[in-house]
């Protein structure tokens, strides 16, 4: 059974304290009294995204709160870096922990997370799944499919009569199971809406990569209409691309950074999704610390994101 969240209206997107020193950095929370306290590894895909700068606030934050955590933050240097983040965790498994927190960058990442199932360490997946991997103990998301359907029904109803036969484009990340989740839900929402897909390239979550993608898109194809970036560096890499070339597409986006938000005011993107990314961090602690205890844990938790256009961004902060 899935577990909803209501996400605040107001997201954490203040630079962080935590001195992220690789596995010898870690911050310890003020003890409440007593017990054992508890270490866990926090790994993200990297800290080159500011979005996962909010999942290390709010595992933090629950740490200090639970008052017997400390955490151990590792990251490799960027989302296509699976060998340095393999590296990372086995520092972390050698090092000595309790439970293990991991966005992983690829499904290869299985049999260093199975040695740590195997030690007795919980391990929780949060952001991107390993589908066939049985043993994780949890996983932790936003709502993917149903987020990304949302942000780009927005696209249609800009388009209006003349979505039918509209040519689109989107930015994929090929091996990243979370974007392709929110490329499948767009891709629906395209067929459904009877829009054209001409085009489908790499953005990987990477502005300098989508800026040039979208760059090529919008030149091999000069009629697109829209084009979904597929997180938020991959729509921000997109919206450059059109300001650069002087057309009216419109851009979408997923993640709710402050570049994101910042494009959408300005009106160079039309709309994306905001993800409540402290609250992730703090679910997969608390589910981490929990199956250490014995406690029982749902396989997986999901967060829901917000659709942010120009009409509600007042309303909300970026996550990043």
């Amino acid at each position: 059974m899935k577990k909803k969240f209501l996400l605040a209206a107001t997201v954490a997107a203040s630079s962080l304290a935590i001195a992220l020193t690789g596995c010898s950095g870690g911050t310890q929370a003020s003890s409440s009294g007593g017990g054992k306290t508890f270490t866990v590894g926090i790994v993200p895909k990297t800290l080159q995204n500011p979005v996962w700068q909010g999942v290390i606030k709010g595992a933090d934050d629950e740490a200090k709160a639970l008052g017997n955590v400390k955490i151990k933050t590792a990251a490799s240097n960027t989302e296509e870096d699976i060998a340095g983040q393999i590296n990372k965790i086995q520092d972390l498994i050698t090092g000595g922990i309790d439970a293990l927190v991991v966005a992983p960058n690829g499904d290869s990442l299985q049999p260093v997370l199975q040695q740590a199932i195997s030690q007795g360490i919980p391990v929780v997946l949060i952001d991107t799944d390993i589908p066939t991997w049985k043993d994780k103990t949890s996983f932790v998301t936003s709502q993917q499919s149903e987020s990304s359907a949302k942000v780009n029904e927005e696209i249609a109803k800009a388009l209006g009569g003349s979505a039918s036969g509209a040519e689109v484009g989107i930015l994929d990340f090929p091996g990243n199971n979370t974007v392709q989740a929110r490329v499948d839900a767009a891709k629906k929402v395209f067929q459904q809406t009877g829009m054209k897909i001409v085009s489908e390239l790499p953005g990987k979550c990477d502005r300098a990569t989508a800026l040039n993608s979208a760059t090529d898109m919008l030149t091999a194809n000069p009629n697109i209409k829209a084009i979904f970036g597929g997180c938020g560096q991959g729509a921000t890499g997109a919206a450059q691309a059109v300001q650069n070339a002087n057309k009216n597409v419109l851009v979408t986006g997923f993640d709710g950074i402050n570049d994101e938000f910042n494009a959408v005011k300005s009106g160079k993107m039309l709309a994306t999704i905001l993800q409540d990314f402290p609250a992730i961090g703090k679910q997969a602690l608390d589910a981490a610390v929990d199956a250490k205890n014995g406690k029982t844990v749902q396989k997986t938790y999901e967060v829901p994101g917000i659709l942010i256009t120009k009409d509600n961004i007042d309303k909300y902060k970026p996550a990043g």
